[in-house]
């Protein structure tokens, strides 16, 4: 069973984004056009192939706990892991093995470049993603305003208290549902750029 962590240079508790910067680094480091080293194009392929599991959420999961018996618990034999590794990782080799023939065809800055593309991606998408979060606050101030409608006792009138406390709560609504809303919609275009654009 190869350690995907290993190859990509990093930690069994890394985040998504250090995933990602190991990956990026590790593929400009074997990338063909770069590295004349024999072993070159298997390490590039490597890379791929753990950044193909250890980037998808569900991939990881099932790695990780394969990970464990095969490198952290000493009870189970490793080729009874490995049997289990190779069956689940057919596919992900495959999409790596495709991967690599298409980044080793491309030059290393454009290589780089592509590399970049989704943190710029990821930049066209901060405003969407900061007005759905302003939207969502707002509906929080809302829910404050209804607390300050519902206990002031500074108000004139005792009957506004609980009708302003309900257009605020319709406000609220309003707010949270719009913010989810937008939010819904700049993720669903993250991805699906994301998906035609980046790896």
């Amino acid at each position: 069973m190869k350690n995907y962590y290993a190859i990509l240079e990093t930690h069994f508790e890394a985040t998504e984004v250090d995933i990602k910067k190991s990956f990026r680094r590790c593929a400009l480091k074997y990338h063909p056009d770069v590295n004349n080293s024999p072993d070159a194009h298997s390490k590039f392929l490597d890379v791929l192939e753990a950044y193909e599991v250890l980037s998808n959420l569900t991939e990881r999961s099932i790695y990780n706990e394969l990970y464990v018996k095969a490198f952290r618990n000493k009870n189970i034999t490793i080729s009874t892991t490995n049997e289990q590794f190779e069956e689940r990782n057919k596919a992900n080799r495959q999409k790596a093995s495709e991967k690599a023939k298409s980044y080793s065809q491309m030059s290393h800055a454009s290589f780089a470049d592509y590399l970049t593309r989704e943190l710029k991606l990821a930049l066209t998408y901060a405003f969407p993603i900061g007005w759905a979060l302003f939207l969502v606050i707002e509906g929080f101030a809302s829910i404050y305003l209804i607390y300050f409608f519902l206990t002031s006792e500074n108000l004139n009138d005792k009957d506004l208290g609980p009708k302003a406390a309900i257009v605020f709560v319709i406000i609220a609504i309003i707010f949270f549902a719009w913010g989810w809303n937008e939010f819904q919609k700049a993720r669903k275009g993250y991805n699906n750029d994301r998906r035609s654009n980046i790896i």
